[in-house]
């Protein structure tokens, strides 16, 4: 971030290929799975990476590429009107593979090689910062006890977590993964004669990050003045999203669907006879997530080919394809 009124913005190997499916419904969606870049879908590019190679949507993931402390590289938007409320958050699934923290550049700000942040109508201001180090929550650039939450210690590389900042009331709200990890106020506006908007991505000059990004979301969920929402009708089917691309250790699946309860999963060929049985998963929020090791029921490693992995239940129905390779 960097400073002035920018500071907002700039400051056996498995493979597995997905069908795409509707994600539950939100104001404002980036859906890697839907395979298309961000800056195709209504976001805008900012690139300052020269020599980074340029994001790609691979496997149901957006890759940004690694970018250096000097680079910074983000997606943003400010074509939506929001106000921070009880209703909104923003909310991000994500695996880290590098992000560099540093609590104070030698100004009282403190940096994270990744950002989610928003700023809304009455010029009020969240971050959500990822680094290997942690999370943190800022109001304000500085990092004090009454506007921001300190580093939360977490293994945020090696494994997919879902981070999410919620506006309720005069708070906000750390959730990772579903789980609590502090609340701050949710400060003062900084920023009243700009317009709105939100940016993800690296947006500081001091730090760098490298990252997966699976999916992306804010916005006031139930605000009826809010963007109208893509409708997801009950019972439709499930999306089953990879989790990342792994070797032997094998691989996540995320459920995703507009329902609650409860779908068992399995790994099948292609004549319909099942390989393995991952067992049932119980949707929160419409979110689920389950592991297949590679191997069989009897504890072998999957055979080179193509396999289907299904998911039924009382949330509903969905598949995807995993491809195995020699």
């Amino acid at each position: 971030m960097i400073g002035g009124a920018i500071v907002r913005w700039i400051s056996s190997a498995l493979i597995v290929l997905c069908l795409a499916f509707p994600a539950r419904a939100t104001q404002v969606v980036y859906d890697a799975g839907n395979g298309a870049l961000p800056q195709a879908t209504g976001w805008n590019y900012a690139d300052l990476a020269p020599g980074v190679p340029a994001p790609v949507d691979s496997a149901g993931l957006l890759f940004p590429h690694a970018t250096g402390a000097l680079d910074t590289r983000f997606w943003h938007r400010n074509d939506v009107p929001f106000t921070f409320n009880r209703d909104f958050s923003l909310d991000i699934t994500m695996n880290v593979i590098s992000s560099d923290y540093i609590p104070n550049v030698g100004d009282g700000t403190q940096r994270s090689g990744f950002y989610f942040e928003a700023v809304d109508t009455l010029g009020r201001r969240l971050t959500l910062g990822i680094a290997s180090a942690g999370v943190t929550v800022n109001t304000d650039r500085t990092l004090q006890p009454t506007n921001g939450i300190p580093l939360v210690n977490f293994v945020t590389q090696g494994a997919f977590h879902d981070y999410e900042v919620e506006a309720v009331s005069d708070s906000l709200i750390l959730r990772i993964d579903g789980v609590r990890h502090g609340a701050c106020p949710l400060g003062a506006p900084l920023y009243p004669n700009d317009p709105d908007d939100v940016y993800f991505g690296d947006g500081s000059n001091a730090t760098g990050s490298n990252v997966a990004i699976e999916f992306a979301r804010y916005g006031n969920t139930q605000d009826p003045t809010s963007v109208n929402r893509k409708p997801v009708p009950a019972g439709a089917r499930l999306r089953i999203s990879p989790m990342g691309i792994v070797g032997r250790g094998g691989v996540d699946f995320a459920l995703r669907s507009a329902d609650d309860g409860r779908v068992h999963v399995g790994v099948f060929d292609l004549g319909g006879r099942r390989l393995a049985d991952l067992g049932t998963v119980i949707l929160r929020t419409g979110r689920g997530r389950v592991h297949w090791t590679g191997r069989d029921d009897a504890g072998f490693g999957a055979p080179p080919g193509l396999y289907v992995v299904s998911a039924a239940g009382t949330a509903g129905r969905g598949s995807c394809k995993a491809v195995v390779l020699p």
